[in-house]
């Protein structure tokens, strides 16, 4: 007896934990997503465009090779939708949840007007519909770290969902080095939708989610990219009788060529001139201008 006592109190446990922890995780989840949400269809599946602002923000530039025709960037990809799928309203929220998590003035009066946005992170992103986006020049892409999911959202009263996502990616750069070393290069960056065709979504450049710091450079390379709008273009192509369109700006790169001008042009001068001597050296000196021909020359082969 009192064996199955013992069997029937540890039943008993582990349903108490396994309702606990059911209810934990609904809590922390909360119900800003409806279980009849699927996150495989975009807002407004079988309706009207949904629309979607995009842009990228180029945060720092990390190695840029010749030899490979690349350049490696930190950059921020974001986007802006509204999805009225949603279910929880702001007010609801707010007095059920979030009010008890506010400082203590918040619990005697309603501080609901001062909470104009929520910032939420990885784990909602991955129960929400996002833009596929779609990079044609990208030849590879990562998160920038291990440490942190570097991905934001932030979602505001009216449902419009804001989405920052921090990647490393790596282009390809077609470079002609035929003015090398002072070449300069143009490399395309270009953002767009792989499976949704335009009548379906329509991509908009933000100007306000688009920029790059200033000083971007390397230990050969200075690098000008977007500043303002200008900079921006679009191209729109047909595809299995649709047509898509992906979004551009275009950073440029000049080299830097004080070096070589310090350590191959002004010495390779030096040495045509000094090898100009031997004509105001007598001809009958053989040994002398065969030994100041020879000097120029290897000098020339060691740089």
């Amino acid at each position: 007896m009192w064996m199955l006592a013992a069997i029937l109190a540890g039943v008993t446990r582990v349903g108490e934990g396994s309702t606990g922890a059911s209810a934990a995780a609904d809590m922390s989840r909360y119900e800003l997503v409806s279980p009849n949400y699927n996150r495989q269809l975009r807002p407004n599946e079988g309706g009207d465009t949904d629309v979607v602002q995009i842009g990228m923000f180029v945060n720092s530039v990390r190695t840029i090779s010749e030899n490979d025709m690349t350049v490696i960037l930190d950059v921020f990809l974001q986007a802006e939708w509204f999805d009225q799928r949603l279910n929880w309203t702001w007010n609801t929220f707010y007095s059920d949840y979030i009010r008890y998590n506010m400082p203590p003035r918040c619990i005697e009066h309603d501080c609901s007007a001062d909470l104009q946005e929520m910032t939420l992170g990885k784990d909602f992103a991955a129960d929400i519909w996002r833009p596929d986006f779609y990079l044609p020049d990208a030849i590879h892409i990562v998160p920038a770290d291990d440490y942190n999911d570097n991905v934001c959202v932030r979602l505001r009263p009216d449902m419009t969902m804001f989405y920052s996502n921090r990647l490393i990616i790596t282009i390809s750069c077609i470079m002609k080095l035929v003015f090398f070393p002072f070449d300069k290069h143009v490399c395309p960056i270009c953002v767009g939708s792989y499976k949704y065709k335009d009548s379906l979504l329509r991509m908009v450049w933000s100007n306000e989610l688009s920029g790059m710091y200033p000083e971007q450079f390397t230990a050969n390379f200075i690098m000008e990219g977007y500043t303002n709008y200008s900079d921006y273009y679009n191209i729109s192509e047909p595809y299995l009788n649709d047509m898509f369109t992906i979004h551009c700006f275009n950073i440029t790169i000049h080299r830097k060529y004080n070096i070589f001008l310090v350590t191959l042009y002004l010495p390779s001068v030096s040495l045509v001139a000094l090898s100009w001597v031997n004509f105001w050296i007598d001809h009958k000196a053989i040994p002398a201008r065969a030994g100041l021909s020879i000097t120029a020359i290897l000098a020339q082969i060691t740089l």
